[in-house]
């Protein structure tokens, strides 16, 4: 469970569940996710999210096994095994006053902590290679050129695994076709700011070309994913029904004879 995409009333409900009427809407009894994961184990990502009052009743949860429903005083018996991750430090969260302490020995028994990409270079072949497989169309293998790779290497990748798990879903989206992505593929935000872009066999860069290329080709996306609906489509790309009709007129991005609609 993502601690930290839910609000702090959902995250309560989601966790512990919640008894018929007790609150608007609550028709039904709720099974949270602690007593979902009785006999089992409940991950909880992000767990530096938890607001400190809700880590009193994880606390209490490790300690006793045991909990209550949001509007239910009757309490339930789990036995789950708890693994918890997070992307902060948390004894400085600790010394902020931002996680309890109490609660931050008790869960880092046995604590892993995984580098940065950037410490760990030599995983980024094989992590790319299992994003290709991920996010590639048909049965015919993607690969990355070397020189493709050594540029993957040479990022810092302050967004981590996630940060290169989005930059290959994107060259899978934009790439110019065949089975081998190359440098020409790597998308141009990639190289901003790096003096070196390994382009001295192919010369200067036209970066207004490369953006309008990419500019070209979402939007083509985003149409064929609303069904060529310019409505919809101008909403998904922030901008007004005008702004993509000129853009359309611009790059002569036409509409298929028939369209797919989409409710």
């Amino acid at each position: 469970m993502n601690c930290g995409a839910l609000t702090e009333s959902l995250l309560t409900t989601e966790l512990f569940g919640h008894a018929r009427g007790a609150f608007t809407g609550a028709v039904k009894d709720s099974v949270g996710r602690f007593q979902m994961a009785d006999g089992g184990t409940l991950l909880l990502d992000e767990i530096a999210e938890v607001p400190l009052h809700l880590q009193k009743n994880l606390l209490r949860i490790i300690e006793e096994k045991e909990f209550e429903r949001v509007g239910d005083s009757r309490s339930i018996h789990v036995d789950v095994r708890i693994i918890s991750s997070t992307n902060r430090n948390l004894q400085q969260e600790v010394q902020l006053g931002n996680f309890r302490e109490d609660l931050y020995y008790r869960i880092s028994i046995v604590p892993i902590v995984l580098p940065s990409l950037r410490e760990r270079v030599s995983d980024i072949p094989l992590l790319a290679n299992y994003f290709l497989r991920k996010f590639q169309e048909g049965d015919k293998p993607i690969k990355v050129d070397h020189e493709a790779i050594e540029h993957l290497k040479s990022h810092s990748w302050p967004g981590n695994v996630r940060e290169l798990s989005n930059l290959i879903q994107e060259v899978m989206l934009f790439r110019k076709g065949g089975d081998t992505i190359t440098i020409h593929d790597l998308p141009p935000h990639f190289f901003s700011g790096k003096t070196n872009l390994g382009q001295e066999k192919q010369g200067r860069i036209q970066l207004a070309g490369l953006v309008a290329d990419l500019e070209r080709k979402w939007i083509t996306q985003k149409l064929k994913a609303c069904g060529w609906n310019r409505e919809k489509a101008s909403s998904l790309l922030g901008i007004t029904r005008k702004m993509l009709t000129d853009r359309m007129k611009k790059y002569r991005i036409q509409l298929p004879e028939k369209r797919t609609l989409h409710s």
